[in-house]
């Protein structure tokens, strides 16, 4: 999208036609190509002919034009100031093949068809004609239809394996990864309760404890009813404005990145208008973000944790910038749909195998002297209080025992004890 000074451009370039004095001669400037800007579109609208309409002793210039082969009428105040949409959306839902289909302008979609490019080629973005989706990722069939339209706005069929995560909120996640930037995802504190009365906390999109900062991606539901939490805009705008509130209170600044659009552009310009301030954007890869954002989260987390079972599962969680508990959610759907190999019984139990095993590695051995006379060594201070009674005939406490070795006793039950790391 266009912006001059953030800005969006939205503009017909009327120069190159002729004039009376000053105003333009619209009858002669049929047959004149005009070059035009709006959003993302740009090009040239040919004038076909002028014409007038007069109604109630009112009367109305319109003009007859072309842009892509199809042939329009629009009148001279609205042509005059780019209120084009009806042109633009009209051209973007007919289907000239080879021009304007998905494979030529939207190739990422294709996958989407379960006839490939064969069937993609047969529609274009802007189709309201609907087709039955094919996750994929799982390969599951959708049972509902989708149009093309609805599909390049989303970015998303809304399939059961799904992480989730919208398309605007994995681009901005991209550009913090490539930042190199720590951030916490999705995070809820104490501070966040009691909205309305509330006892849930609220969520931060993105907090970024080392820069004192939040950031909020505001997605379209912003600005219209949202179906899923039945809120409406002026509802979900004072929840914005409390939780605003809560973030500066406790010391932290909130930056709000306005997504009302899924697209590669719209995300682009958004995130340099609202972070180019604080971070240094030109390395960015945004290419990279447009496919992190395009991927599957949680087929990447599994594919990654079958690869690597050998770390342990915060390590694959902090990677991931996930909590342990997120992570065991995603490979148990990931077993579901084969992406890895994850049972639930399994992992506890090497779970506490590892765990016996790093507490062996990390324990130190102790051993045990009467009177300056070394008598006996043990793994830890839990064998020693587990086999004292057997092999002293007295009863040792932990807590006594490490009272000794700190020096705050000089012995217990007439023993001393030294403890050493274990080989």
């Amino acid at each position: 999208m266009l912006k001059v000074g953030g800005v969006i451009i939205r503009k017909v370039f009327l120069d190159c036609l002729p004039r009376k004095v000053k105003h333009i001669d619209w009858k002669n400037s049929v047959g004149y190509d005009v070059y035009f800007v709006y959003d993302d579109v740009v090009g040239y609208i040919k004038i076909i002919s002028h014409y007038v309409i007069r109604k109630n002793s009112k009367s109305r210039g319109f003009l007859k034009i072309e842009y892509q082969n199809i042939i329009s009428d629009i009148c001279i105040e609205n042509f005059s100031d780019a209120r084009l949409s009806s042109i633009i959306g009209k051209c973007a839902r007919k289907l000239i093949e080879g021009i304007n289909d998905i494979p030529i302008t939207d190739p990422w979609m294709v996958k989407y068809f379960q006839g490939g490019i064969d069937e993609a080629k047969l529609y274009s973005r802007g189709s309201h004609k609907k087709f039955f989706p094919i996750c994929p990722d799982c390969g599951s069939i959708k049972e509902l239809e989708i149009s093309p339209y609805t599909l390049y706005r989303t970015k998303s069929i809304g399939c059961v394996c799904s992480d989730g995560r919208s398309y605007p909120e994995k681009f901005v996640m991209s550009v913090l990864k490539q930042l190199n930037v720590k951030y916490n995802f999705e995070y809820k504190a104490d501070w966040l309760k009691g909205y309305k009365g509330s006892n849930k906390s609220a969520r931060l999109d993105y907090y970024l404890p080392n820069n004192n900062l939040v950031i909020e991606v505001d997605g379209g539901f912003h600005k219209k009813p949202h179906a899923q939490s039945r809120l409406t805009v002026k509802e979900v705008s004072k929840k914005d404005e409390w939780k605003d509130k809560q973030i500066r209170d406790n010391g932290l600044n909130v930056i709000r990145v306005p997504a009302d659009e899924s697209t590669y552009k719209y995300m682009k310009d958004s995130v340099i208008e609202r972070l180019g301030d604080i971070f240094d954007l030109t390395n960015i890869d945004w290419r990279k973000c447009e496919e992190q954002a395009m991927k599957n989260v949680i087929k990447e987390v599994c594919i990654y944790y079958e690869s690597n079972k050998h770390l342990k599962r915060l390590e694959i969680a902090n990677m991931f910038n996930i909590c342990v508990n997120t992570l065991r959610e995603y490979l148990k759907r990931g077993s579901v749909t084969d992406w890895c190999s994850y049972n639930v019984v399994d992992s506890i139990n090497s779970n506490r195998e590892r765990f016996v095993a790093d507490n062996k590695r990390r324990s130190k051995s102790v051993d045990v002297y009467k009177d300056d006379v070394f008598l006996k060594s043990y793994i830890s201070t839990a064998e020693l209080v587990n086999k004292c009674l057997v092999d002293f005939g007295v009863q040792f406490h932990q807590a006594n025992i490490s009272s000794v070795v700190c020096g705050k006793r000089r012995q217990h039950k007439g023993y001393t004890f030294k403890l050493k790391h274990a080989n």
